[in-house]
């Protein structure tokens, strides 16, 4: 009896062991495949998102490049025979005007075939920009309309940003370049996209086959040769466009997703371990314990009470129980079932908190690419958004909130340095809003948002606070000083009011990165408030003579005096509102650059005096940076002595003198030039400069006095008087002499002619 009975708990062990192994590579396979599917499904999308964003940079670049290719403007500025700097450095400001409007856009840089210059939004006169050079001198024509990766060449340009190159191309019927123009796009946005959608152990690159480089999210630029990525030549051998594998290489299983684009010819990848599949077997590993520990539970429990029932009479079953339980033997084994299936729930809690986290982290990165979504009215992302998580984020965003925006200084060159430093500044933010906004708040009473260029957005819940909205400037100032203290970077803050619905928080949102646009205005460090209307006028009067007086000082080396009249002519533009603020000392610095140009020709240097005073305004953050970059050009200029100014009113004289002795013949600017050995932008700005009038208006008023005395002292007809005055179009005649002496010529010969 008793072999029988171990014999049949021997076979419904084995049976249940092979069960158990069945089911769980039955689990195993589907689970595998339903998860595979759910992750490729998700990716795809993820890509989609990508694709659509390329897709649209691609084409925006082609529109562009062609608009700028077919515009007869642009076309007859590089055709000129001789393009002066000046007017070089206005065509390129009214180039980065046009296309300013299309945020994508970075910057544009064009090649004349006719004249061998180069030229930028940048810096005007391109310079050695050595990848552009030797595309235009080799004629690579397999590179037009091809993005490049690359970083802009600092020494030429003034900035390291990584942006997409395009390039196009125009030759004549012998093959030489005509025209050729370099657009570029500030790879930032899609650095951002790719960190956007970056979760947990999860990466996203871009391999750009044309050009054999990979992009990861970074700003920093990869040789496909340099990587590691032992799946990139599976991906490339794939004829399909888009599709799904796993690798194991690294050792550990990684889910690959990849979408092949073809313009440009690109390669979309995502890569992660598929932790939906191993959730999903670690869970279903936690039942098979529990199931099996229950088995041997009830097996040991139907054994002891069979066991009893046939060799015990039930008074001695009664007497065993009833014993005292420290004599009794102890269950060792059910006392490790037991354990065992506390220790795997305990297990199971623990992976389910880690999930928690991760779907957590997973809304956080949506909801904050959602919020830059609307700011940029990016209709592509929020609609590719699932309806529930769209839902959530709007429900979320219509609490009663307060809103700021924090900009970190010198972002360039921090983001440069030291890569992650959004991320860096955010957890520090975070921890700091922590210890100020309420620690023990039952939910988080704030939340950081980073925009872009080293912008971060603050949402600032009161309800959630206990009521503290009077105190939020107060708080604010105090995160700045933590800030400051434990990063040692210098932040501006500025407060964009308080928000209840979608449109409040985006209106507020721009309200304080306009501020933060125009805080050039003010001190750095500081916390800019919401605009209040002013009832006086904001207009303030051009003071010309304080322009004049710093002009000169400039130009004669005179450091302090210098110093002294700018920051008078600072305090004085203040006064006014942002605009005419930016307005005056744009036009200032763009006189004080030509005026430092047109002394440097005259002390016949090779290259004149370098004019970069105007770039002040577009590198400085606050009034702190406009003084400190002025007294760093200061240091870097020359002193024009008076033997240029002596010289440059000899020179204008000598061209007075000629224009007085032959008006009557046919004089232009072009004559003038080659006669006196001067190129016309040249000659013109000096001679304006000191007399305050083109040489065309000169000439006209040479003409139109010697005509006048004719008038009064010679009987000749107006038509003939004209002519010998170097008039040929009558109607002009008449128009000229009437806007100079208020009659017609008859009017004044019958006004003035003695009687």
């Amino acid at each position: 009896m008793s072999k029988t009975f171990f014999r049949m708990i021997l076979f419904s062990g084995l049976l249940t062991i092979f069960l158990t192994l069945s089911f769980s590579f039955v689990a195993q396979s589907i689970f595998e495949n339903v998860t595979a599917d759910n992750m490729y499904a998700k990716n795809i999308k993820e890509l989609n998102i990508i694709s659509d964003f390329v897709e649209r940079m691609h084409n925006t670049t082609q529109q562009l490049t062609y608009g700028l290719s077919e515009d007869a403007s642009l076309d007859a500025f590089l055709r000129g025979s001789s393009m002066d700097s000046a007017d070089a450095y206005l065509q390129m400001i009214e180039l980065k005007e046009s296309i300013k409007t299309n945020p994508m856009i970075h910057s544009v840089s064009l090649y004349s075939g006719y004249t061998g210059e180069y030229f930028s939004t940048l810096t005007s006169r391109s310079g050695e920009d050595s990848y552009f050079k030797n595309l235009v001198e080799s004629q690579n024509m397999a590179s037009m309309l091809q993005p490049y990766y690359r970083a802009l060449p600092s020494d030429i340009y003034h900035t390291s940003a990584v942006v997409f190159s395009y390039f196009y191309f125009e030759t004549d019927n012998d093959g030489n370049v005509t025209k050729a123009i370099n657009v570029n796009l500030d790879a930032s946005q899609l650095c951002s996209y790719l960190d956007t959608l970056k979760g947990n152990n999860t990466h996203t690159y871009i391999i750009d086959l044309h050009n054999q480089y990979l992009l990861d999210g970074s700003t920093q630029i990869h040789s496909l040769d340099d990587t590691n990525l032992t799946f990139s030549q599976k991906i490339l051998d794939a004829d399909a466009g888009q599709g799904c594998f796993t690798d194991k290489s690294q050792g550990k299983e990684q889910l690959i997703t990849f979408q092949v684009m073809q313009q440009p010819n690109w390669i979309l990848i995502t890569e992660e371990p598929n932790t939906d599949f191993q959730n999903a077997m670690n869970t279903v590993l936690q039942y098979l314990i529990l199931l099996m520990a229950l088995l041997i539970i009830a097996g040991l429990a139907f054994s002891f009470l069979f066991f009893r029932r046939l060799y015990k009479p039930w008074g001695t079953l009664y007497q065993q129980i009833s014993t005292d339980r420290e004599s009794a033997p102890q269950p060792s084994r059910l006392y490790d079932d037991v354990q065992a299936i506390q220790d795997s729930i305990q297990l199971t809690q623990n992976q389910l908190t880690d999930f928690l986290k991760y779907q957590n982290s997973t809304r956080n990165v949506l909801l904050e690419a959602y919020i830059r979504a609307l700011l940029r009215e990016d209709t592509y992302f929020i609609e590719k958004l699932a309806d529930s998580d769209r839902r959530d984020f709007e429900a979320f965003l219509i609490q009663p909130a307060e809103i700021a925006v924090l900009r970190v200084a010198h972002w360039a060159q921090i983001k440069s340095n030291l890569p992650g430093s959004s991320d860096a500044c955010t957890y520090s933010l975070m921890q700091i809003s922590r210890q100020i906004f309420l620690p023990n708040a039952d939910k988080p009473a704030y939340k950081w948002v980073y925009l872009e260029k080293g912008q971060f957005l603050l949402l600032f819940f009161p309800e959630l606070a206990a009521g503290s909205r009077e105190g939020f400037q107060k708080s604010l100032a105090e995160l700045q000083q933590h800030f400051t203290s434990q990063t040692g970077l210098s932040a501006t803050i500025a407060v964009g009011g308080t928000s209840s619905t979608c449109q409040e928080l985006l209106g507020a949102c721009r309200e304080a990165l306009t501020l933060l646009k125009t805080s050039i205005l003010y001190e750095r460090q500081c916390i800019l408030p919401l605009p209040q209307p002013k009832e006086e006028s904001d207009s303030v009067a051009h003071s010309e003579q304080l322009e004049n007086a710093l002009l000169e000082a400039v130009c004669s080396g005179q450091s302090e005096e210098a110093a002294r009249l700018l920051e008078e002519l600072i305090q004085t533009y203040r006064q006014g509102n942002q605009e005419i603020f930016v307005l005056y000392l744009t036009q200032f610095f763009l006189r004080l650059d030509k005026r430092l140009y047109t002394a440097g020709k005259l002390q016949d240097t090779q290259a004149g005096i370098p004019f970069t005073f105007y770039h002040i305004l577009s590198e400085a953050e606050s009034l702190d940076d406009i003084r400190e970059l002025f007294m760093d050009d200061m240091e870097k200029l020359p002193s024009v002595d008076d033997s240029a100014s002596s010289k440059t009113t000899l020179l204008v004289s000598s061209i007075k003198d000629y224009i007085l002795a032959h008006y009557p013949e046919d004089i232009s600017l072009k004559f003038l030039s080659a006669k006196f050995n001067l190129s016309q932008g040249y000659l013109g700005a000096i001679f304006k400069d000191t007399l305050g009038i083109s040489v065309f208006e000169y000439i006209n008023q040479v003409r139109l006095d010697a005509a006048a005395k004719m008038l009064i002292e010679t009987n000749l007809n107006t038509k003939t008087i004209m002519g010998k005055c170097g008039f040929i179009n009558e109607s002009n005649f008449y128009k000229l002499f009437k806007a100079r002496f208020d009659v017609t010529p008859k009017t004044y010969r019958t006004q003035n002619r003695p009687l």
